[in-house]
């Protein structure tokens, strides 16, 4: 069992909900696996109490925590630094706190990639037009680490206008100038994949089996990728409909993984071992 005491580091995850993350399970066994006297705990403020929270924490001497919805883009403001793609994007997902200061860093995008290279390894292939679903923190956190490996074209698809320009808007202004970016509303939504390879669900529709995502997936590349972020439930309406339309599909599983990994190198210069927590968490599935 797993021994607390007075100098025991404390890390956790801030999200609403919370109390389903598979984060602690990942960060607890890593820390037995090196030997490190921390506990990783999972925190779910209300949501009109974040900032409160967040800075009890750090003020507290929290030594680093990830973010998950709805809170990645508030927490980037919250945060004392940010890495270059977090001051134009404004989403974080990981935070490390040093002498009382907060640190901002974004594993999203770079973790879904560390997956699609495991899971999906003919993904680079397709990569030429993507699809992203959603305008929030989760695809804020994703576009960089696309565009970093050689995405020539991104439809960002949403619901609503305004967080839709806002999101091509900042996307437009990271340092890549070979990426066309178009924004696209959700009833031109089968438009919006035509000849895409990857399309990723970053909307939380599916989570604890709230909401369907279902549409034609047809003009959509025939060996597309249907990648959705959402890990519980693992089978969910968006990861069936492209089964049944003959497409390759994953959850966040590894994503969760990978996004950790990167998290848990920030921390302690240690990258973690990728297989080890996958096969952790699948076990407490």
């Amino acid at each position: 069992m797993r021994k607390i005491t007075a100098s025991t580091q404390l890390y956790g995850i801030f999200g609403n909900p919370a109390r389903h993350s598979k984060s602690p399970i990942l960060h607890n066994g890593w820390f037995d696996d090196c030997g490190f006297d921390a506990a990783y705990l999972a925190f779910e403020p209300a949501i009109e109490n974040l900032e409160s929270a967040f800075c009890g924490l750090v003020a507290a001497d929290l030594k680093g925590c990830n973010i998950t919805a709805p809170f990645k883009e508030r927490a980037a403001k919250l945060s004392d630094f940010k890495t270059h793609d977090i001051e134009i994007m404004g989403a974080a997902n990981t935070i490390s706190i040093k002498n009382g200061k907060s640190y901002a860093f974004n594993t999203d995008g770079y973790g879904l990639i560390l997956d699609l290279d495991r899971r999906a390894q003919n993904w680079r292939q397709n990569n030429g037009k993507i699809a992203i679903i959603g305008a929030g923190g989760a695809a804020k956190g994703v576009i960089y680490a696309f565009l970093k490996n050689g995405t020539k074209e991104i439809n960002i698809i949403a619901r609503n206008q305004e967080k839709l320009n806002e999101i091509i808007n900042c996307s437009k202004k990271l340092e890549n100038e070979n990426c066309q970016f178009n924004g696209i509303l959700w009833d031109e939504i089968e438009n919006g994949i035509e000849d895409c390879g990857l399309i990723i669900n970053a909307t939380t529709i599916g989570l604890n089996n709230e909401g369907e995502l279902k549409f034609d997936l047809s003009k959509s590349k025939p060996n597309s990728i249907i990648y959705d972020m959402v890990y519980h439930p693992s089978e969910t309406t968006f990861r069936k409909m492209a089964q049944d339309q003959n497409r390759q599909s994953l959850n966040g599983i590894g994503m969760l993984v990978g996004q950790a990994v990167l998290a848990f190198e920030k921390w302690f210069d240690i990258r973690p071992d990728f297989d080890i927590g996958l096969k952790r968490v699948l076990e407490n599935a």
